[in-house]
């Protein structure tokens, strides 16, 4: 692993290609959607769910909430709430 971390560095930092064959229809998706750095449109995360696992990954929480503590966070539209102290 320490090999490969000094020959092959931007290997294991980078992001993942993009590819536009992952869209979704709004209607598959119940925390409404988002668009992810591709630009595709892709299911929106809910309350509670794991956010930020990947650095690109921090701003797909669905409406109302926002990426805290590695969580989708606050008041969704249906106006559920949870923080990361709850």
């Amino acid at each position: 692993m320490i090999v490969s971390l000094l020959f092959f560095p931007s290997n294991v930092f980078s992001t993942p290609l993009c590819s536009s064959d992952n869209e979704v229809q709004p209607s598959e998706c119940p925390h409404g959607t988002v668009t992810n750095r591709c630009g595709n449109t892709v299911c929106a995360k809910g309350l509670r769910e794991p956010c930020m696992v990947y650095r690109w990954e921090r701003d797909l929480c669905g409406g109302g909430t926002f990426c805290g503590c590695g969580f989708c966070m606050g008041c969704n539209n249906n106006l559920q709430c949870w923080d990361c102290g709850s």
